[in-house]
């Protein structure tokens, strides 16, 4: 166990995930708190009671982290039932389809740019707030290689994953 994570409060969207409930696992078996978010509560019970079972705390939260609104509840939620915020994952994320850039609609467009780069950014801002006021904190954004290297049929996810690697 870290002695670093010991007691810290981690939050961890995209927590129902693959990569978000592994990252979740390794946080809490170091000690931390965490909270982990994802539009359905189904998955996240699930890996809340696993994490409980094993004596580690988990908080599970419905959010959609595209609602800046939703995520500032996620934030308040976290603070006020696992006493703080130290960490802060943005995890959450996808390529929501394959298409060619002339296939792509501005509701998809929208939609991409939306779930993998403003939601980023909420979250980062949501969490600041916090962070700010006790001169503490860390935030690791997840981006993708796809932010690097384009691909035409991912051009709405690469371009807001590069936009992710820019913040």
């Amino acid at each position: 166990m870290s002695k670093e994570l010991e007691g810290k409060v981690v939050i961890v969207t995209g927590g129902a995930g693959g990569i978000g409930s592994r990252i979740a696992r390794a946080f809490a078996r170091n000690g931390a708190k965490v909270a982990i978010a994802s539009r359905g509560m189904d998955k996240l019970r699930v890996i809340a009671e696993e994490l409980e079972a094993d004596g580690q705390a988990c908080l599970p939260i419905a959010c959609d982290v595209t609602d800046a609104a939703q995520v500032e509840s996620m934030m308040d939620e976290t603070v006020s039932k696992l006493g703080g915020l130290d960490v802060l994952v943005n995890n959450a994320g996808g390529a929501l389809f394959v298409k060619s850039p002339e296939e792509i609609s501005a509701e998809d467009w929208r939609s991409g740019i939306a779930l993998n780069l403003d939601s980023v950014f909420f979250c980062c801002t949501a969490a600041a707030k916090y962070m700010s006021k006790q001169r503490s904190g860390r935030i690791i954004n997840i981006s993708s290689v796809a932010g690097i290297k384009a691909s035409p049929a991912f051009v709405h996810y690469g371009a807001a994953k590069a936009g992710v690697i820019n913040l």
